[in-house]
């Protein structure tokens, strides 16, 4: 420490104004990281990061174990932050203070750090000109980004004074000890003494054997091709599954489809010889439909986009879509980018160029015939335009004015560059009135963006429809259609609205498992090949069979999916990649009995190895003992909420504000209450009929079949207390990883220690559920709660 204040405070005071941004690199940044002792391999310096029309190049990417952890933004050591005074003496504020009193520089500065962070992935975020540093946490799942916490070093001098500060929220080890996670939340992690001492019990184990590598490799591929995603259309045709619930809207799809390429045959308007034709006025078709709107809605994962991609594949088998457009936009990449009202445009500009360019690969395949970036075709869609200009600029040329010709052809293309909204719909209205080509806009994965998007989009597709005769198929979750925002909105008027019912897993499975035995090579024996099949064949197998039976194991994959097909075949995958060991002894119990099975235990064990490698938020299994801070909510309440809702909801519909007023009246601090019901939702344990962030007091919480399965079942496998105490106590990131390395490790030394664990955290619970339980009047609350928890944390557990 004593380095770092040095370096401090030699540096020239002030910086100097005229430097540049590599002088603020060289003069400050890249010495204050080496005295914060990051090394050169944690450092990626200007990596690419961005989208179409959006590209950019990162200052600094701080990376630790692999992944990213703090997005630095350098500025020019003389661009001044002009952070007001009172800001700069209160050293913590909020994100929407500074925003709204911040310079130009530091807007700048602050939403480079967004869209980056938003785009690695980093968890936190730092803008500074040499002299202020500005951090902040960009994304946290119990507070929004306005009201999120920012700490302002304002010059040199501050920190030199609170250089114990700075180095928390900078340095390599402290960020590693959650110092940086504490200053930015401003809350203490809770840490028992013991987890103090979980050092000794558990050194690191070694690392993958060739054998264990080799055969990793092996599922990572087929798992990628076979299970979780189907990336070849063969692949996807053998083993998607029709629902028949499913057949009507396809039926439905496909007549809209129809109506339109037969009442399309006829005469074609596609090109013109020259100017003094009648283009002006547009031809009227009296047989060609109206424009639709089309919502198909379902749960997170139910399997909309495979619905879609199937449609689409039968369309184009029976021939409908080769006289027609289909053009489908999946927006799921567009969720990194904020969708705000200052970059409504932006992003307007950059979905609409998506479709467009979409348009362009269809009609390019159909020889050339409706390209609208051809010239010929592009003087048809602003021929208005183009004739004004003639009249304008070159009143005595014709066709065969070669002058007039190249200044027309630049002045159409700056015209369908200035507003890709405006020419999106002249395209889409030249090929379906003046070409009568038939135009399907089918816009995928929507509710990734919200509900203000969802409008957005229903805004542009009632302008397709009104003005065009173009089909638009929205994609979105049912959710959204119930939202409050847009309850009242036109867009739940839409009269055409299916319902996408998701496929039976164990059916999904069936055709997968079975594509994936007839994929898998031959094995020489006593070779690596012939091990991992002999494991894959009768893990799937095995799976097969619980599958079959709908066994408790079963149950548990299912409940992980939580209603998402996505989720589940990310489940199974799961346990495809647990432990060799593991699948040996798979292997060995059939041989010797002829069958084997999969326990709970291995499954919660899969599971939760899976989770470790995910992003937070994206657990198959989240710790239902962890409901916020661990200072005021007792380990139990999450629990115990879960309890009362559903026991309440069997027979009324039970709202939050009763919820919140229950509770309230017997003893529980409706503040702490609200908190961990945000808490349960985000985790998937309570499911909302609608898709708005805040939840109003009418809403009528239910409980996720996540849920049910840990209150009924989970509780009593010693494997989830385990995980719940692993997650819950650990902090140090070197007993963390001693700890994961333990715990994928299966049978053995470990796994006793690992009991030991489980059996103190569901001690502590117990007690803790005690002690709630004494402090509050029970008779307020429903029966379940009187009891003591079930299982392994019962009295007798």
């Amino acid at each position: 420490m004593s380095d770092l204040l040095d370096f401090l405070l030699d540096l020239p005071k002030p910086l100097p104004l005229d430097g540049t941004e590599a002088d603020t690199r060289a003069l400050v940044i890249d010495p204050l990281l080496q005295h914060l002792d990051w090394s050169s391999g944690d450092i990626k310096r200007e990596p690419y990061a961005g989208w179409t029309n959006a590209r950019g190049f990162i200052d600094y990417l701080l990376m630790q174990g692999g992944l990213p952890l703090m997005v630095l933004e350098a500025k020019k050591t003389g661009r001044s932050f002009s952070i007001p005074q009172q800001l700069a003496t209160q050293r913590i504020t909020t994100y929407r203070k500074v925003r709204a009193s911040a310079s130009s520089s530091l807007v700048e500065a602050l939403d480079q750090c967004l869209q980056y962070a938003q785009h690695t992935g980093a968890v936190y975020a730092c803008a500074t000109n040499g002299a202020d540093w500005i951090f902040f946490k960009p994304s946290h799942r119990h507070r929004a980004l306005p009201d999120a916490r920012v700490i302002v070093f304002n010059g040199i001098d501050q920190i030199v004074k609170r250089i114990d500060d700075f180095a928390e929220l900078l340095g390599y080890t402290s960020i590693q000890e959650g110092k940086a996670e504490k200053l930015l939340l401003g809350r203490e992690l809770k840490r028992p003494l013991f987890s103090m001492r979980l050092q000794d019990a558990f050194p690191y184990h070694e690392e993958l054997s060739l054998e264990e590598e080799d055969y990793s490799n092996i599922l990572d591929q087929f798992l990628a091709h076979y299970v979780e995603e189907l990336t070849s259309e063969q692949d996807f045709e053998e083993c998607y599954c029709p629902v028949r619930a499913n057949k009507t809207t396809i039926k439905t799809i496909e007549a809209l489809i129809s109506s339109r390429v037969e009442s399309s045959q006829g005469t074609v308007r596609s090109k013109v010889e020259g100017f003094n034709e009648a283009m002006l006025e547009p031809p009227v078709f009296p047989d060609m439909p109206s424009g639709r709107t089309v919502i198909l809605h379902g749960e997170v994962g139910v399997g909309k986009s495979s619905f879609l991609r199937h449609c689409e594949l039968l369309l184009r088998t029976s021939g409908k879509l080769g006289h027609a457009v289909w053009a489908r936009v999946d927006l799921l990449p567009f969720q990194d980018r904020p969708f705000t009202a200052y970059d409504r445009d932006e992003m307007l500009q950059l979905i609409c160029r998506e479709i467009l360019g979409e348009v362009a690969k269809v009609t390019e395949l159909m020889n050339g015939s409706y390209d609208p970036d051809e010239w010929a075709h592009l003087r048809d869609i602003y021929n208005a335009e183009v004739r004004k200009f003639q009249k304008a600029r070159y009143p005595h040329s014709n066709d065969s004015d070669e002058n007039y010709i190249e200044a027309a052809r630049q002045f159409v293309w700056d015209l369908s560059q200035k507003d890709p909204q405006e020419h999106l719909v002249r395209v889409i209205k030249w090929l379906t009135l003046n070409c009568k080509l038939p135009v399907v806009v089918a816009l995928d994965n929507s509710d990734q963006l919200g509900l203000h998007f969802q409008e957005f989009l229903y805004k542009m597709s009632e302008k397709l429809k009104s003005t065009t005769s173009a089909v638009v198929i929205l994609v979105m979750r049912t959710e959204a259609l119930a939202s409050h925002s847009i309850r009242e909105h036109s867009i739940a008027s839409v009269k055409e609205q299916f319902l996408v019912q998701k496929a039976p897993l164990a059916t999904v499975l069936g055709k997968r498992f079975e594509r994936i035995l007839a994929r898998l090579p031959h094995g020489y024996p006593a070779t690596s090949q012939k091990v991992a099949r002999d494991r894959v064949s009768v893990l799937i197998e095995t799976i097969g069979y619980e599958a079959k039976i709908g066994s408790d194991a079963f149950q548990v994959v299912q409940a992980a999916g939580n209603g998402s097909l996505r989720d589940n075949l990310r489940a199974v995958s799961a346990i495809f990649r647990s432990s060799p060991k593991a699948m040996d002894k798979l292997v060995v119990d059939q041989h010797l009995h002829g069958s084997a099975r999969v326990s709970v235990a291995m499954v919660l064990r899969a599971l939760m190895k899976d989770d470790l490698s995910s992003a937070d938020g994206n657990k198959l299994l989240p710790n239902i003992f962890t409901v916020d801070s661990q200072m005021t909510m007792p380990y139990s309440l999450g629990l115990r909420l879960l309890q009362q809702i559903r026991s309440k909801s069997t027979h009324v519909n039970y709202e939050l504000s009763s919820l919140l007023n229950d509770f309230s009246i017997a003893g529980v601090d409706r503040v702490i209450v609200e908190r961990t019901v945000q808490r349960l939702r985000y985790d998937r344990f309570l499911k909302i009929s609608h898709m708005s962030p805040d939840m109003r007091g009418e809403d009528i919480p239910k409980v996720s079949h996540l849920a049910v399965v840990l209150l009924d079942m989970v509780l009593n496998e010693m494997s989830y207390v385990s995980r719940s105490a692993f997650e819950t106590f650990i902090y140090e990131k070197d007993v963390y990883n001693n700890m994961r390395s333990a715990w994928a490790s299966g049978p053995g030394e470990y796994q006793k220690k690992f009991a030991a664990i489980g059996k103190l955290f569901a001690d502590m619970v117990r007690e803790d559920d005690l002690t709630l339980r004494g402090n509050i009047d029970t008779s307020q609350l429903e029966h379940s709660i009187i009891s003591p928890l079930p299982g392994v944390l019962s009295n007798n557990g």
